[in-house]
């Protein structure tokens, strides 16, 4: 039997996050990223069951994915830096938007809106 590298063994290490054994090593999500992109994911069913009412799955990933790109590219700019959401996005789609940005700044694709929401992402 060959030995175990210990990239293999460092791999092969659990942890406990919120009571859900994830892997740990090269290759594999840290516990901070993993809790990020759930929260998000979390945001992003919450936005399509308040504001995409009536929509299709894809239509609410495709109408999430436009609001959170128009967003980040306008004024995220400026908000990015708030503690809270500011008054003016409050009880829209933006406060949403800034909810999720929060999270994680990145781009958000409609395919990983379409996953999140529990459609088929392909």
């Amino acid at each position: 039997m060959k030995p175990l590298r210990a990239i293999e063994v460092a791999s092969a290490e659990l942890i406990n996050d919120d009571a859900v054994m994830m892997p740990r090593g090269p290759g594999h999500r840290l516990p901070a990223t993993v809790r990020a992109l759930r929260e998000r994911d979390r945001l992003l069913r919450e936005a399509a069951t308040r504001f995409c009412e009536g929509l299709s799955v894809n239509g609410a990933a495709t109408k999430l994915a436009r609001a959170l790109a128009d967003y980040r590219g306008t004024a995220w700019r400026r908000d990015c830096t708030e503690t809270s959401c500011p008054q003016r996005h409050r009880g829209s789609l933006r406060e949403v938007c800034w909810c999720i940005l929060q999270t994680r700044d990145a781009p958000i694709a409609a395919r990983t809106i379409r996953r999140a929401l529990g459609g088929n992402g392909d």
